[in-house]
This record gives structure tokens, sequence and C-alpha cells, in this order.
């Protein structure tokens, strides 16, 4: 961005450099009328260029800001669906440990809350597997759109494989957690 601010500082310089050097073309004595008419001819397809130059950077800077503009909010983008992914994980951490957790088949109200338990569980991961269903949409979405964006592509793709390994680990869970059901119901 940089760059394209220094020249659009020199085109200006030279745009105003080309007025001055007009007035002084002016000031020659009019014995020189073809020679200052040539001059004037060429000084003005200068500015032209000069113009259509400047047109040109900042079009350029135009099209730097958007990119930078939308690459800043793919990695926003990229660092909310982190955040979900890290929250889904620690959750499903958390109800792996309480599906390994002993059986205490003691009395009948203990065994009664533990059912509750997993039933709310196992409602509980079908709504984060439906999460991680829309996460991985929104991530493949993110992944089809770094072909534009080849400065993402890498965090998708690792991405990708995580949610792969969430997925693959809740389906797992779903099957433990349906066993441990069907063991305390019976």
């Amino acid at each position: 961005m940089g760059v394209i601010e220094f020249v659009l500082t020199k085109i200006e310089e030279l745009i105003a450099e080309t007025k001055s050097i007009e007035n002084k073309i002016e000031d020659l004595p009019s014995d020189r009328q073809t020679d200052k008419q040539n001059l004037a001819v060429e000084l003005t397809r200068s500015r032209t260029q000069l113009i259509r130059l400047e047109g040109e950077a900042k079009h350029k800077r135009s099209d730097l800001e958007s990119y930078m503009k939308e690459r800043r909010k793919r990695i926003e983008d990229i660092k909310m669906y982190q955040g979900i992914l890290v929250d889904l994980e620690v959750w499903l951490e958390d109800v792996l440990k309480q599906l390994n957790a002993d059986l205490k088949l003691t009395d009948l109200r203990i065994v009664k809350d533990q059912i509750r338990g997993c039933q709310v569980l196992e409602e509980d991961l079908r709504q984060r597997v439906d999460q991680l269903s829309v996460l991985s949409g929104s991530v493949a979405n993110l992944t089809a759109d770094a072909g534009a964006a080849p400065d993402v592509s890498g965090l998708a793709d690792d991405m990708t494989g995580r949610l792969g390994q969430l997925r693959d680990a809740m389906a797992r869970t779903q099957v433990g957690l349906a066993a441990r059901l069907t063991r305390l119901q019976v």
C-alpha cells in the first residue's frame, strides 16, 4: 500500500510540475511560436499519460484495499470457526470423561439419575453434531473460496482435518452413549 501511495504522490508532483512548465512555455518570446506549440503538445501528451497513470494507481489502491478488507474478514471467520471448534472439542472431552466414569448401580435413584443424564447428553450431542455440520459447511465454503484466497487455504485445510476428526469422535461417542444408556436401562 505504501508503494502505491508513494507513486500517487510522485504523479501528483509531476502533474503540478507540468503546469509550472506550461506557464514557463507561455512566457517564452512570441517569435518562437512553433517551438511553444510543439512543447505545449508534448507537455499535454505527458500530462495526459500522467493522469492515466494516476487513475490506474488509484484503481490498484482500491483493489488492494478491497483485498485487504476481504482477507481480514476471512481471517476473522477462521478465528471464529477455530473458537467454535475448540469449544466442541472441549465439550466432547468432558462428555467422554463422563462416559468413561464407572457406573454406580447401587440404588434405583442413582440409576434413574444416570439414565436422565445420559438422555440429556444424547440430546446435547445431537445438537452439537448439528452445530458441527453447520461449521463444516462454513469451512467448506471458505475452502472453496480459498482458491481465490491462498492466504487462508492452509488454515482452512487444517480446520477441515480437525473437523473430520471431531466428527469421527462424535460418532464414536454417540455409539458409546447409546450402549451406556442400554446398559443402564436393563
